[in-house]
């Protein structure tokens, strides 16, 4: 769940138009980014889950959703140590946070928009 508090600290000096652009690229870009992470699951392959893992945490880290930031972190922590146990289940949690993350944004985006 987003802050709003922080959310329209974070973004109080930004025109809406730019925020509702911001919004509208995560909306746009986070299934793919999740892609990235899943395919990079499935493949084993630490480094890109580390980095996909990383920049979706920034991406997350910046619309104040706490949840989906801490999974990306956990995601990142586990692919720095080559431990892929757990690494399904926490992509599972992920997925379910970006998707509420999105679906909130929309709400969110109507304050942005003229």
């Amino acid at each position: 769940m987003i802050d709003k508090v922080k959310f329209k600290e974070m973004f109080a000096y930004y025109d809406k138009e730019v925020v509702a652009e911001v919004i509208d690229d995560f909306i746009s870009e986070y299934e793919v980014r999740l892609r990235e992470i899943r395919e990079a699951i499935e493949m084993r392959d630490a480094e890109m889950i580390r980095q996909s893992s990383h920049s979706f945490k920034g991406m997350s880290g910046t619309f104040m959703d706490p949840v989906p930031h801490m999974l990306s972190g956990e995601l990142e922590s586990l692919a720095k140590g080559n431990e892929f146990t757990g690494m399904p289940e926490t992509y599972s949690r992920l997925v379910k946070a970006a998707d509420e993350l999105a679906e909130e944004l929309k709400m969110v985006r109507r304050d942005y928009v003229s």
